[in-house]
């Protein structure tokens, strides 16, 4: 099955693997609320980010954000 997924085309491999994460938020939505549902949902969430390719640019902007709100509150 992995050598299957491995011959697919780049692009195939990263659709699929967003598709399998967002069914898995949406899944996990169906659930009561709970920390375990809210988890997986979060972090699903967020692992759709890597396939479709804007993780590095949110990552780098979410550091840059925390270092001016820690340079604004130093300087408070």
């Amino acid at each position: 099955m992995y050598a299957k997924f491995m011959a697919l085309p780049f692009i195939a491999r990263r659709a699929s693997i967003a598709i399998t994460l967002t069914f898995v938020a949406l899944i996990s939505l169906q659930f009561e609320k709970g920390a375990i549902s809210e988890t997986v949902f979060f972090v699903s969430s967020a692992g759709v980010l890597w396939p479709i390719g804007i993780l590095v640019p949110y990552l780098k902007f979410a550091l840059w954000l925390c270092k001016v709100a820690l340079r604004m509150q130093l300087y408070r």
